[in-house]
């Protein structure tokens, strides 16, 4: 047996040894290869953490590979001349097989006007990744692609009591967070001010007060995003000083300027800045820190959705339904949207549309549909099909592979770990009624009721959270936009209309751009800047 690429951290390492009778100082290599020996393709079934590895079945004369269910590490492959290559990180594999690059156009223009690309997919034709919650074989070049990981399967509890769903919550985000601690002195911990971050902390620190934690946080000044009034609650609770640094004075026309991004992720475009952490983690690195513990996770696992009107209003929970509208924004289209619409049929729905005059938005662009055909929702509410697609759905994929810790990890040699991403913490939450994840109106509500006492209450209560459009525009304002947009490649090819830049562009001058339309034109830039950076500059043209 041999491994081709693997990228792993076990969380059970001491129960896989024990059943597999190794010793625990044995590496990762080792111990795949004997789960495999021992497990076969059900090897999977064992392992705890985050894992994507491909190797090769002598005896059977073929490759097999796997990934974790949320598909916190990549693996990408390829087919050349009937010979299948594998490697965690696409710059390997582009070496292994000496893949000539060629562009995807169908998912270049599905990214610009979907913001995702199908779930195999990446930028370029042939170049491939396995899905997250996947496994693959292949025998004598007999490709077979299965999907291990069905939380759609995963039945809602009903009987549970919030306080029982509390205390468990709280069992296993103990777990998660402390099997992802290797040596807590080279474990930093992120510290954003938000929800998830701050109980991750919070948490650790109000079991353990004497322990001494590496804590680093971002400051922006006096740019809106700036948490600095809750990361100072969560050190004044706990009597600690966290590391800060200024992420608003961060040079992004020079030190940290698009040519830096591309060069250490050239890949993918950037969908979200993740330039802003790179001093930090640049700290980080120079004080001995390998491990980084996030929040992330918490958003797509903790949060529900307004589908819980929906739900409650199916089983007649009317006191509940009108104490959760009441407390929210945007009564009316809520009202519209969750408790009118989804008990309409499709043809009335069509009807209505066709009478309002409306056409889908992207539909003219004959983008790439998203779909399995293997996922089988039907019967599923319409809430946990939502939850479900958060955690399964293309846009998490995407994340996942074009994500900023790939890119951090491999320019520092630091590794992420996510506690919020712990399966068994995302099956448990998926087990739940939506009104746990959304109550009072509020977002993160079970995390909330378990954390009071533990979480200061100006955390705990707080409604919003930063929005990092500001960081978005430091980051635009850095770059001299006229050569891009002058003779825009992306137009030029047809994915994206010349009315369409120039009117983003208008409002980018005017300073009339809404948080949304930034985003937007934060992912044309780099659609724009990617493409070039990868094909046209290789050949001269800029």
């Amino acid at each position: 047996m041999q491994i081709e690429t693997a990228v792993t951290a076990f969380y059970n390492r001491a129960e896989l040894c024990s059943k597999l009778d190794l010793d625990e100082r044995c590496g990762d290599e080792t111990l795949l290869e004997r789960a495999y020996t021992a497990w076969g393709e059900r090897c999977h079934e064992h392992l705890l953490g985050d894992f994507a590895f491909a190797l090769y079945d002598e005896k059977r004369e073929c490759f097999f590979c796997a990934r974790d269910p949320l598909g916190i590490k990549p693996l990408y492959y390829t087919e050349k001349e009937n010979q299948y290559y594998f490697a965690n990180d696409l710059d390997e594999l582009f070496r292994k097989s000496k893949t000539v690059k060629h562009p995807n156009k169908e998912m270049i223009r599905s990214l610009l006007h979907q913001n995702g690309v199908a779930y195999e997919a990446t930028m370029y034709e042939g170049v491939y990744r396995l899905p997250p919650g996947h496994w693959m074989s292949v025998e004598k070049v007999e490709k077979q692609l299965y999907r291990y990981w069905r939380p759609e399967t995963i039945k809602v509890n009903y009987q549970i009591t919030k306080a029982e769903a509390a205390t468990r919550f709280l069992e296993l985000f103990d777990e998660a967070i402390r099997c992802r601690i290797d040596e807590v002195e080279t474990t930093a911990f992120e510290l954003s001010g938000g929800l998830d971050s701050s109980s991750v902390v919070s948490w650790l620190r109000h079991n353990n007060p004497e322990q001494p934690l590496n804590v680093y946080t971002m400051r922006f000044g006096e740019l809106s995003c700036d948490e600095g009034q809750y990361i100072d609650a969560v050190a004044s609770e706990y009597d600690f000083v966290p590391k800060s640094l200024r992420i608003d004075q961060t040079d992004y026309s020079s030190q940290y300027d698009m040519t830096f991004n591309y060069m250490v992720n050239p890949h993918w475009p950037i969908l979200v800045t993740y330039t802003m952490v790179f001093p930090v983690v640049e700290q980080m690195k120079r004080e001995g820190i390998s491990t980084i513990i996030t929040g992330q996770g918490g958003d797509h696992v903790l949060t529900g959705n307004p589908y819980v009107l929906t739900e409650l209003l199916k089983r007649f929970k009317l006191l509940e339904l009108m104490g959760n509208l009441y407390l929210m924004p945007n009564r009316r289209n809520k009202i519209k949207n969750y408790l009118v619409l989804p008990f309409l049929g499709e043809k009335t729905k069509k009807v209505l549309k066709w009478a309002l005059g409306r056409r889908s938005q992207i539909s003219q662009h004959n983008v790439h549909k998203f779909k399995r055909s293997d996922e089988a929702t039907s019967g599923l509410s319409l809430a946990f099909v939502y939850d479900l697609n958060t955690v399964t759905g293309p846009l998490h994929a995407l994340m996942m592979d074009a994500a900023a810790f790939h890119a951090v990890e491999k320019a520092f040699g630091v590794e992420y770990r996510h506690p919020f991403f712990d399966v068994r913490l995302v099956e448990f939450m998926l087990s739940l009624p939506p009104e746990f994840k959304v109550g009072r109106g509020r977002i993160k509500h079970l995390l909330r009721l378990a954390m009071k006492g533990i979480l200061p209450e100006k955390i705990r209560t707080r409604s919003g959270k930063a929005e990092f459009s500001d960081v978005l525009l430091q980051q635009i304002n850095a770059i001299d936009l006229s050569p891009l947009f002058d003779d825009p490649e992306i137009v030029r090819m047809g994915w994206i209309g010349r009315e369409e830049i120039e009117l983003l562009y208008g409002k980018y001058h005017n300073r009339l751009l809404s948080a949304a339309e930034i985003l937007k034109f934060w992912r044309y830039i780099n659609v724009e800047y990617w493409y070039r950076h990868t094909f046209v500059s290789e050949l001269g043209a800029v």
